[in-house]
């Protein structure tokens, strides 16, 4: 396989495509462990599993002799590039390795049971071990204590663990081995099954590749870690106290009785029974809702200081609930290490757990959204001797509309240097002349126009707009679809797809399967999927920079949505505008977007509230255009 691209993305993952077609042997790899984190737990077991059915089974704790065995067998393993290693979740397993310095060997390929049954199967309910070899498999195994299904097997070792404390190490031995030789057998047969769907599609496979590169990076990210800062969060939990006493003093003169406003029971009685107002959306379950978008619907309608009490209890509750989260997981140094999750959303999105990392407010009030923000980002501060340098890709969502919608049109505005969004008011408003001169227009026809892609109806869009009369709005309209019909037809048009597939494809050949009762949902679902998708790969290619050029010494703590988090230490700032220029070139390098990509920066020295735009005005001399540190990938 020759790289000929210029594209540093293609042939990162070209080069690991080549060598996992070339590696022919597989064998799976599964860790028990003391506990669930790998800082203050260690491995106390493992197996492999071998293509042929056999099994190999290691206990560490026991006698010193065969743990010595153990441990030589499991550096052997791993130093040999020329066996494919295949495991639920690799992550976990890389955790431990680590832990214990048992050295991978450079190349080695990894394959993800757990991200392949993702990638397939999006809308299942479940993607754990046990759940898929029951479903798909059927797996069973014979045993001393009779015959056990792949669900009840795990059932019995997870109720004996929590009966001694939660320690699968105390799990009577012969039950543990047993199991172990279920996980020795039950990833290699999810691989056999799915391997070839990945080989019938080499973009598909690609892309799994990519998912399986952005796990091993985001084990890297967990180490890094975000610094919390004590005064600053403890200043804000002291005002979010006081604010939330003065919201139940105010609920309570203007109720006169004290009422739970986060409780959805308590609401639907004041909403809709004291205070009579009609019923704007049901839930699921078909009661009256009460959620944030049905309060802020009936905020707009209704002149009530009630709604405007219910949002900030919820806004304040909610900021106040992540600062304690923050709280529990800072050490000693307020450094928080979060999870980080690569692909755990139906839509292939990362999140963040222990503690939540993805909702760190920037404060922006939104009348419309967030009439009540909280600023959460002032909470936290750059490491020790490194600054923060925030990369987000600008105006992402339209870009993407445009890129699905195919909209050539609008593709040549952004490349000629226009304003996409300045080219739909003009469209909307006859008035209109430009943003500086008519910036709440431009504000209304900017959300008008996200609405618009996302195919809302004549009458939102005249909300949006604020337009007076339908009339206008639907000869506002006609005006913009003469220009661009390809953004107002394009949400119905992949609702049809969807609806005749059952499934939506991104540009990077995943498919996603799509509910036939919310086809409606496939435009933001595919959207969301390609974003996930770009950040990935620019979180590989940055990664891979940082090795082959900066050895490392650059780090990636933490991705939110459309942004990088860039840790970079102090004693490479003389090489700042560099390492961002080339940053900005590999997170737009994405071959299979036509739209073009744009990387907005800042940094801050202190707190990430303060975060500063950075303007690259003079790029390296030497930089050369084909990043040739890519051969040594």
């Amino acid at each position: 396989m020759k790289h000929k691209s210029n594209s540093t993305t293609k042939t990162i993952l070209d080069t690991w495509l080549k060598r996992y077609l070339k590696v022919k042997k597989v064998c799976s790899f599964d860790v028990e462990t003391t506990g669930l984190d790998f800082r203050n737990s260690h491995i106390f077991s493992y197996c492999i599993g071998h293509s042929d059915g056999t099994s190999e089974v290691w206990r560490l704790d026991g006698n010193i002799q065969k743990a010595n065995e153990g441990w030589k067998r499991l550096k052997e393993f791993f130093a040999d590039a020329s066996i494919a290693k295949v495991a639920h979740n690799h992550k976990f397993e890389l955790q431990f390795l680590h832990k214990h310095n048992i050295e991978i060997a450079e190349g080695t390929v990894f394959h993800d049971t757990m991200l392949m049954s993702r990638m397939l199967r999006n809308l299942a309910p479940r993607h754990t071990l046990d759940y898929l070899c029951w479903e798909i498999c059927e797996y069973e195994i014979e045993t001393p204590f009779g015959v056990f299904g792949s669900r009840e097997l795990d059932r019995k070792v997870r109720e004996q663990a929590k009966a001694r404390g939660e320690r699968y190490d105390k799990v009577d031995k012969v039950l543990m081995e047993y199991y172990q030789i279920a996980d020795a057998e039950r990833p290699i047969l999810l691989f056999l099954i799915w391997e070839q769907y990945f080989k019938k599609d080499l973009k598909l496979y690609r892309d799994y590749i990519a998912e399986v590169l952005t796990m091993q990076v985001t084990e890297r990210m967990e180490k890094v870690g975000i610094r919390l800062h004590w005064n600053e969060a403890n200043k804000l939990h002291e005002w979010l106290e006081e604010e939330l006493e003065k919201v139940r003093d105010e609920t309570y003169k203007l109720l006169g009785e004290y009422v739970n406003l986060n409780s959805e029971q308590q609401l639907v009685r004041l909403l809709y029974r004291r205070l009579g107002l009609p019923v704007l959306k049901k839930t699921d379950s078909g009661n009256p809702a009460t959620d944030k978008f049905v309060v802020l619907e009936m905020r707009k309608k209704y002149d009530n200081p009630i709604f405007d009490l219910i949002l900030r209890n919820r806004s304040y509750t909610t900021a106040k609930s992540m600062l304690e989260s923050y709280f529990q997981k800072a050490n000693s140094e307020g450094n928080i290490y979060p999870t980080i999750n690569s692909c755990q959303a139906k839509t292939h999105r990362q999140s963040s757990e222990n503690p939540n990392m993805q909702n760190v407010g920037k404060g922006l009030y939104d009348p419309d959204q967030n009439p009540f923000p909280v600023n959460m980002r002032k909470v936290f501060r750059t490491p020790k001797g490194a600054i923060l340098c925030l990369g987000d890709y600008a105006g992402i969502e339209m870009r993407l509309i445009i890129e699905v919608a195919n909209c050539i049109k609008m593709m040549d505005i952004m490349r000629s240097g226009g304003n996409v969004h300045v080219e739909a008011c003009k469209l909307f408003y006859t008035s209109f002349k430009s943003k500086k001169e008519n910036k709440s227009l431009y504000s209304y026809g900017k959300n008008g126009h996200f609405a618009l892609g996302y195919g809302a109806g004549p009458r939102k869009i005249q909300t949006t707009l604020r337009l007076d009369t339908i009339g206008a709005t639907i000869e506002a309209l006609d005006r913009y679809r003469a220009e661009f019909p390809e953004i107002v037809d394009c949400s119905k048009t992949i609702a049809r797809v969807a609806k005749k597939q059952g499934y939506i494809q991104t540009k990077f050949g995943n498919k996603l399967d799509v509910p036939s009762t919310k086809t409606y949902t496939a435009l933001n679902s595919i959207i969301q999927c390609t974003a996930a998708k770009m950040l990935k790969r620019a979180e590989i290619n940055i990664d891979t920079y940082s090795k082959n050029i900066w050895s490392g010494d650059v780090e990636l703590p933490l991705v939110i949505h459309d942004e990088v988090v860039l840790k970079i230490p102090r004693h490479l700032l003389k090489h700042r505008d560099e390492i961002l220029y080339d940053c900005s070139v590999l997170m737009c390098d994405m071959p299979e977007i036509k739209v073009p990509l744009e990387v907005e920066w800042k940094k801050t020295l202190t707190t990430w509230d303060k975060a500063e735009d950075i303007f690259i005005k003079q790029f390296p001399k030497n930089y050369k255009e084909k990043l040739t540190w890519v051969k040594n990938v």
